[in-house]
C-alpha cells in the first residue's frame, strides 16, 4: 500500500466538501477518509538511498514481523514480512509506525517543568541537567523516608526486558509498588496460573494446528496480531470448531461455530457449570487428574489447607501431603520434595471423603464437586442471561471436543474483584478435560528447556534490599496482607492512588512512570490525577506529553519501539507457531533528537544510584538470555529468528520444572485443583462465584436508576489502551470514542446512529459517539476505553483526560481481588443524547488531523 503525503492527505479531506461537526456527521461520515497517511514522505524523500530493514512491530503484543523502508535515514513505510509466523500480515497499528515515529508531538529532549503541574509549561534541558535534578532527589528520599516510598510504573510491557530491568532497578532501591499494570492487563491471571499450573498458559500456548475446538473467551480475534485468524481459519477449514464466549458479537463471534453472549461479569457461572457437568457425569480425563493434578489430596478442614503427615503424627513431614490410596485402603502420602508417592503402585481416590483417625476428609476434587454442584443449567442460564439451550450446547461442545481443545482468553476476565478465582477455574476446566500438553491443546510453557524457555529464565538475582523487603513485605506494602500472590509489586493501583491522596499507610514521595498512562488506564481517573499532583517529585519517561507526563517535574524522551534493539519472544496471546518463535526487533533509524531506550535509561539510573544490575548493559543481558540457543545477540540479529520445536507432554519429560523432574513448576509438582496460595491470600482454595459490586443482581435498587451494564475494554486495531490518539491515520479510521448500543436501547433513550451521547454513572458522565448494533444485549452498552485527546492542551483537563474515558466514571473504592489486586472495570449506567454535542476542543473534521502530520523538521528542533 502506498503512503499518502501530508499535502495529498489534507487535500483529500477538503475535497469531501464542507464538513460540519462530528455530532452532525456521526461516525459514519469519516469512513471514506481512511487513506494511509503514513507520514509526509514527500518529494524530498523520493531520491536517495533506500534500505529495507527487518524487524518486528511492538504497537501491541502481536509481534508481527515487518520490514521498514528507510529513505535517507527517515522511515517512510512499513510492510509485512512473509515467510514468518505472521505470514506477512500487519494491521493499521503497523502501518502507522512511520507516522508515530516522526510525529510532531514526540518529546525529543529532556524537559523540566517551569509552571504549575498541569499548566503545560516546560523548558528544554540536557540529560546531565536532568540527572543532576533526579539523582539527589532519589538519594534524599531513600535516606529520609525509605525506598518503599518510591513508586515505579511500567506501561503495557512492550517487552519483558523493560519490565525485568525496571523491577531489578527499583526493587533493589526498596520500591514495593506502583499503579501495577497487572491490575489492568493479563499479569494478574499470569500470576495465578504460575501458582496453579506453574506457567501462564491461557494467553500464550494455544495450538489450533490439530485442535478439535478453539475456545476464545472474551478475546477479540484480531486483538494481538491479524495472523491468529490465518491459523484459526486453517483449523476451521479442516473441520475444527470455534466457540466464542463474549457479550459482544465480535469479528470472532461472526466466524464462530457457536457464539455464547454471556452477561458481563458472570463468566465464572458458566465455567463452574462446565466443571460441574464434567465431574458429575464422569466425563473428564481421570488419568490426567490422577497423575498430574492434586485432585486426590485430602483436605484438613481445621487448618483450611491440605492434610499433611505433620498434621497426623508428631515428627511428621510438612512436605508430605496425604491422599487416600484405594489399593491399600489407607492414607498414603505424596512427597512434594522428591515428587514421589509413598507406595510403588499408587491408586489415589479422586472423589469422596474418607475416615482418617476418626475425621472425614474430603479429596480436593470432591470439595470442588460440592462447590460446583449448585451450578445447574437452569441457575447458570438465569445468572448469565443465556438460554438453557445455550448453556447446554456450550457445555456439550466443550466436553465432547476434549481432549483436544485449545483455549485463549482476553484480559476482560481479569477486570473484576474475582479474577484470581476465574483464572484458577479456567486452569481447572482445561486440566480436568485433559487439554494440556497434547496436540491441539495448550502448551503450559512455550519452548523447551534448551531453547525458548531460557529467555523466560533470564532473571537477575535478588539483592539483599529486596530480600529484606520481601521477607517483611507487610511492613512496607501499600496494602498489607493483600495481593501476596502477585509478589513484591502488589499491583493494586487503587492502593497506590489512595496512598497518594490519603498518606495511608504511608505517603509516597517519588513517582517514576515509564511509557504508561495511569490517569487514563486506571479507574477513577480524577483521583489518580489528584494523587499524582500530590507527589513530592515525579519523573515521566515517555514518547509524548500525555496527561500524566503533564504532572511530572522531569520528562525524559523515550525512543520508539522501532528505534531500539530487542529479542522478541512469545509473551502474550500467541498461538502456534508464534508461541515457539523468537524474532529480532532492531531499529529502523537512530532515536530522534536525544531520545533513549528506556532500558538504557534504567541502567543509567541504577549506575548513578550504585545499584548492581548483574549485567553491564542490555546487550550483556541479551547474550545471557540467548546462551541456551548457542547464539550471541549479534548472531541472533543475523539469523533474524529461531523457531523452537514443539514438544508435547513436557510435564512427563521434565521440561516444565527447573529441577528437570516430571511434573509442573508448582509447590506440589501438580496442577493445583485446590490452591493453598489462593486459600491463604485469595477468596478460597476452590474457585467460587462472586457477583460484582455493581450489577442488576447485587444492587437492584441502583439498577432502577442506572439500568444498563457498562462494559469496557474491547479492542480494535487503531489503538492500544491509551496509545496512538496522536496518529492522523488512526484517527481518520476511528476518529471518536464509540459506544455500542442495542437499537432497542437507543430507541428507548432517543438516540440515533452517530449521535454524541452521555454515558452516566454515579461517578459522573462522559461523551462518546453512538453506534447501534444488534450484536449486544439491550441491557448492556460497550464503551471504548482509555480515550484522551492530544489535540487539547494540558490546561484543558489534561488533554481531555476526563471527557470520554469510561475509567473517569468507574469507582475504584470497591473491594479488590485480594490475591492479585484487580478491580471491577464495569459499572451500571444510563445513557442519553448529549445536549451540547462533542467535548469542547477536540478535532471534529478530517482537515484538522493535519496537525498530527510531520513536516520532517521536528527531529532538528
Amino acid at each position: 500500500m502506498n503512503a499518502v503525503s501530508r499535502r495529498s492527505f489534507v487535500k483529500a479531506m477538503a475535497a469531501s466538501g464542507a464538513l460540519a461537526t462530528a455530532a452532525a456527521l456521526g461516525y459514519e461520515a469519516w469512513k471514506p477518509f481512511t487513506a494511509l497517511a503514513a507520514d509526509d514522505a514527500g518529494s524530498a524523500q523520493t531520491e536517495g538511498e533506500t534500505q529495507v530493514i527487518r524487524s518486528a512491530c511492538r504497537n501491541c503484543y502481536g509481534r508481527c514481523t515487518i520490514n521498514g523502508i528507510v529513505k535517507n535515514g527517515r522511515l517512510v513505510r512499513v510492510e509485512g514480512r512473509p515467510g514468518t509466523y505472521s505470514e506477512g500480515t500487519i494491521c493499521s497499528r503497523a502501518f502507522a509506525i512511520p507516522q508515530l515515529v516522526n510525529s510532531p508531538l514526540r518529546v525529543r529532549y529532556p524537559m523540566k517543568r517551569v509552571g504549575e503541574r498541569g499548566e503545560g509549561k516546560w523548558e528544554r534541558i540536557t540529560w546531565d541537567e536532568a540527572w543532576d535534578i533526579i539523582i539527589p532527589k532519589f538519594k534524599e528520599v531513600i535516606e529520609q523516608y525509605g525506598g518503599h516510598t518510591i513508586l515505579a510504573n511500567n506501561g503495557t510491557g512492550r517487552d519483558q526486558l523493560n519490565i525485568s530491568v525496571l523491577q531489578k532497578c527499583f526493587y533493589d532501591m526498596g520500591s514495593v509498588g506502583g499503579f501495577g499494570v497487572g491490575s489492568i492487563c493479563k499479569i494478574a491471571g499470569d500470576f495465578v496460573q504460575k501458582t496453579t499450573i506453574g506457567n501462564p498458559c491461557q494467553f500464550t500456548g494455544w495450538n489450533p494446528e490439530d485442535t478439535n475446538l478453539i475456545v476464545m473467551w472474551a478475546r477479540g480475534m484480531f486483538s494481538w496480531g491479524y495472523y491468529d485468524w490465518i491459523y484459526i481459519k486453517k483449523a476451521l477449514d479442516r473441520g475444527a470448531k470455534l466457540m466464542v464466549v463474549d457479550p459482544r458479537h465480535t469479528a470472532a463471534a461472526a466466524k464462530s461455530t457457536m457464539w455464547v453472549p454471556i452477561r458481563p461479569g458472570s463468566d465464572m457461572a458458566l465455567i463452574l457449570a462446565i466443571i460441574n457437568e464434567m465431574i458429575s457425569s464422569g466425563r473428564f480425563d481421570k488419568d490426567f487428574a490422577t497423575k498430574w493434578t492434586n485432585s486426590s489430596f485430602l483436605l484438613n478442614d481445621q487448618t483450611g489447607l491440605l492434610l499433611r503427615e505433620s498434621d497426623l503424627a508428631d515428627g511428621g513431614s510438612k512436605d508430605k501431603i496425604a491422599y487416600w490410596d484405594e489399593g491399600t485402603g489407607s492414607v498414603q502420602f505424596w512427597d512434594t520434595v522428591d515428587l514421589a508417592w509413598s507406595v510403588d503402585d499408587p491408586k489415589p481416590a479422586l472423589l469422596g471423603s474418607y475416615d482418617v483417625e476418626g475425621i472425614e476428609r474430603r479429596t480436593s476434587l470432591q470439595k470442588l464437586a460440592d462447590a460446583a454442584a449448585e451450578w445447574t443449567v437452569e441457575k447458570t442460564a438465569e445468572t448469565t442471561w443465556l438460554t438453557t439451550d445455550q448453556v447446554k450446547d456450550a457445555i456439550e461442545l466443550y466436553i465432547e471436543s476434549s481432549p483436544g481443545t485449545c483455549f485463549t482468553r482476553g484480559q476482560k476476565t481479569d477486570f473484576s474483584d474475582n479474577s484470581s478465582s476465574v483464572s484458577h477455574a479456567f486452569t481447572i476446566m482445561m486440566a480436568l478435560a485433559g487439554n494440556y500438553e497434547i496436540p491441539g491443546g495448550n502448551s503450559v510453557k512455550p519452548g523447551t528447556s534448551t531453547k525458548g524457555s531460557a529467555l523466560f529464565d533470564a532473571v537477575p538475582p535478588k539483592s539483599a534490599v529486596r530480600q529484606e523487603i520481601e521477607a517483611n513485605i507487610d511492613d512496607y506494602s501499600m496494602c498489607p496482607g493483600k495481593a501476596q500472590i502477585y509478589g513484591i509489586r502488589d499491583g493494586v493501583y487503587s492502593a497506590a492512588t489512595h496512598a497518594l491522596t490519603t498518606g495511608k499507610p504511608f505517603q509516597p514521595r517519588i513517582y517514576w512512570g515509564m511509557n504508561c498512562e495511569p490517569i487514563i488506564s486506571c479507574a477513577d481517573s480524577l483521583e489518580v490525577a489528584e494523587g499524582l499532583k500530590n507527589i513530592d517529585f515525579s519523573v515521566n519517561v515517555n514518547l509524548l506529553m500525555s496527561p500524566s507526563a503533564e504532572l511530572a517535574d522531569i520528562v525524559l524522551p523515550a525512543a520508539h519501539q522501532n528505534e531500539i534493539d530487542r529479542i522478541e519472544y512469545p509473551q502474550s496471546g500467541h498461538c502456534w507457531p508464534a508461541n515457539h518463535t523468537a524474532t529480532i526487533r532492531q531499529p529502523f533509524t537512530e532515536p530522534q533528537g536525544e531520545c533513549r531506550d528506556e532500558v538504557d535509561i534504567l541502567f543509567d539510573l541504577a549506575s548513578r544510584l550504585d545499584i548492581d544490575m548483574t549485567w553491564k548493559d542490555k546487550y550483556d543481558w541479551f547474550n545471557f538470555a540467548l546462551k541456551a540457543t548457542g547464539m550471541t545477540f549479534e548472531e541472533f540479529r543475523e539469523a533474524g529468528e529461531f523457531v523452537d520445536e514443539i514438544t508435547y507432554g513436557k510435564h512427563e519429560k521434565g521440561l516444565l520444572r527447573k529441577d528437570m523432574k516430571p511434573g509442573f513448576e508448582t509447590k506440589t509438582g501438580k496442577v493445583n485443583i485446590f490452591s493453598e496460595e489462593l486459600q491463604r491470600f485469595g477468596w478460597g482454595g476452590i474457585p467460587g462465584y462472586r457477583e460484582q459490586p455493581q450489577s442488576p443482581f447485587s444492587d437492584p435498587d441502583l439498577a432502577q436508576e442506572y439500568p444498563y451494564v457498562m462494559l469496557t475494554g474491547g479492542r480494535n486495531h487503531q489503538y492500544f489502551h491509551s496509545e496512538y490518539r496522536e496518529s492522523a491515520y488512526m484517527r481518520s479510521i476511528r476518529p471518536f470514542p464509540v459506544v455500542e448500543i442495542n437499537p432497542e436501547t437507543a430507541h428507548e433513550n432517543g438516540v440515533e446512529e452517530g449521535d454524541w451521547v452521555c454515558i452516566e454513572t454515579t461517578m459522573g458522565s462522559i461523551k462518546q459517539v453512538a453506534h447501534l448494533t444488534e450484536g449486544i444485549d439491550a441491557r448492556v452498552v460497550h464503551c471504548d476505553h482509555d480515550w484522551w485527546f492530544p489535540e487539547k492542551g494540558a490546561q484543558d483537563g489534561l488533554h481531555g483526560a476526563f471527557d470520554s474515558n469510561p475509567n473517569a466514571i468507574i469507582d475504584n473504592d470497591k473491594v479488590f481481588d485480594p490475591a492479585v489486586g484487580t478491580d471491577n472495570f464495569s459499572s451500571m449506567c444510563r445513557i442519553y443524547k448529549s445536549p451540547d454535542g462533542p467535548p469542547e476542543g477536540i478535532f471534529t473534521t478530517p482537515e484538522e488531523l493535519s496537525a498530527f502530520l510531520s513536516n520532517g523538521q521536528e527531529d532538528q528542533q
